[in-house]
């Protein structure tokens, strides 16, 4: 593959941003209400839908260390730090600091009337200095090192934005071991690390909370990010991968280890490198639809930052207001209340994007046709 990569917004990782995003948002509103009432074989069904839909999250993170360090290596690969914040900061924290905002808005309005005790419950007397040292906490990006806080703000997906924070810090290690580590030993040394703090770690604490931050803490995500940098690295020809890694065929097997070996942060990991690999290739030699749903999906990946953030929120304020008119549902209602959910939950990230999002991104020009292998 040349070795240089062209300089234009790539179709096929917007396409997966767009899956990630809309995947998250389905999960989250099948998850908004209870589930139980059609039986435990649905309670099942549902489970394993939102399993499938919150593996938007580690898709997320290898398409972030993609397109960071295909990024970076555009900007001359030699890493200045404040350059790096600079363009990091501009580009995602005023959306972000928009929906925190909002959210710990609509976290104060339920608690002065009264509403929302499932959010609010979290929270120690008293509960609105609570709520506000909250809004600090996510502010400065310390959630994810404290669990009161982590999942809180009336929008936990947020907890994913602390550790992509998190492993832009850790980035210049990466390049630091570049030229003294393989790319395939710095990958197994992080798949290690993620070992360690997964299964081993945690055997010796029985607290959920400690036990959630080593799983989703970003030393223990590093390899999915990882796996991104490597993926950027092969689409710039820097490095040839082998077979393994560009066959699709192995990913249903992967995400099948992911289930059965929860956490699963590796596989998953593999399993969405290979995805960026097959999509990135296709793209590359030409094949990469541009109509029909991809099309779709993919214009939607332009926007899938503000979906991802505003989605949460957006979501409980719409089945508050879906129960007042209509307080039970059966199954039909629902998987309808779900796309209902899902489809409000669009609607407000492009609004988002068009009022926030946008002044603080540039979409490169598409080229017409792109470098073949």
């Amino acid at each position: 593959m040349s070795s240089g990569a062209p300089a234009v917004r790539l179709r096929s990782i917007d396409f997966l941003r767009g899956v990630a995003a809309l995947a998250v948002a389905f999960g989250h509103a099948l998850t908004a209400a209870p589930y139980s009432f059609a039986g435990p074989v649905f309670e099942q069904v549902c489970l394993f839908v939102m399993w499938i839909a919150v593996n938007g999250v580690p898709l997320f993170f290898v398409v972030s260390g993609f397109c960071i360090h295909l990024g970076q290596v555009r900007h001359g690969g030699y890493f200045r730090f404040a350059a790096f914040w600079r363009r990091r900061l501009w580009r995602l924290y005023p959306t972000y600091f928009v929906v925190l905002t909002a959210s710990i808005g609509l976290l104060v309005l339920m608690w002065a009337t009264g509403n929302g005790t499932e959010l609010l419950g979290r929270y120690p007397e008293p509960s609105l200095r609570w709520i506000g040292a909250d809004f600090l906490s996510h502010a400065f990006m310390l959630h994810g090192l404290q669990p009161l806080f982590d999942q809180g703000a009336a929008n936990p997906p947020l907890w994913t934005l602390a550790r992509e924070e998190y492993l832009y810090l850790m980035y210049p290690l990466l390049l630091l071991a570049r030229p003294r580590m393989t790319w395939f030993a710095q990958t197994a040394a992080l798949a290690a690390l993620s070992l360690v703090l997964q299964y081993g770690f945690t055997r010796f604490t029985t607290d959920l909370n400690t036990r959630w931050l080593l799983t989703s803490s970003a030393p223990a995500l590093w390899i999915q990010w990882q796996l991104g940098v490597v993926a950027a690295d092969a689409y710039r020809g820097d490095i040839r991968l082998p077979a393994l890694w560009q066959q699709f065929r192995w990913v249903p097997i992967l995400l099948v280890l992911g289930y059965l070996f929860k956490p699963g942060t590796i596989v998953l990991g593999f399993a969405f490198f290979i995805v960026v690999n097959v999509c990135t290739r296709l793209e590359v030699e030409g094949r990469w639809p541009s109509t029909g749903l991809v099309g779709v999906i993919s214009r939607v990946g332009l926007w899938s930052y503000s979906l991802y953030l505003v989605h949460f929120p957006v979501q409980t304020i719409t089945l508050a207001m879906t129960r007042r008119i209509v307080p039970e549902v059966g199954l039909a209602g629902f998987i309808g209340r779900a796309i209902l959910l899902t489809a409000v939950s669009c609607v407000a990230g492009r609004l988002l994007f068009e009022v926030v999002e946008r002044h603080f991104v540039t979409l490169p020009r598409q080229a017409t046709t792109l470098l073949r292998a």
